[in-house]
């Protein structure tokens, strides 16, 4: 089963283990293109004529990590031969978000 440590937003990056994959994903519009989650928070505010407020902004923004992430990680092989265990993932997110506090709920 691989293993997965997804750092999101403008986290620090981290050395891996020896088992760890790690990949990088940002949805800020200054991201490197190598790293960029397509997510225009931009345009979400001009249809609501206003700001996106923090804790939607930081739920939108989870969802279009954990898209990306389950879209960019592969599973198994491609033929998909011993479909049980080199089929599974386990991946962890690490999500910078606006308000952490809000969080700890």
């Amino acid at each position: 089963m691989s293993k997965t440590l997804v750092l999101c937003g403008d986290l620090p990056p981290r050395r891996a283990g020896q088992r760890l994959q790690i990949l990088k994903l940002d949805a800020s519009p200054k991201a490197d293109p190598r790293h960029r989650v397509g997510l225009e928070l931009e345009a979400i505010s001009r249809v609501f004529a206003d700001d996106v407020p923090d804790a939607l902004a930081d739920m939108l923004e989870v969802a279009a990590y954990v898209y990306a992430a389950d879209r960019l990680i592969g599973r198994g092989t491609r033929p998909l031969t011993g479909m049980g265990a080199d089929w599974r993932r386990k991946i962890s997110l690490s999500i910078a978000v606006r308000r952490p506090a809000r969080c700890e709920r």
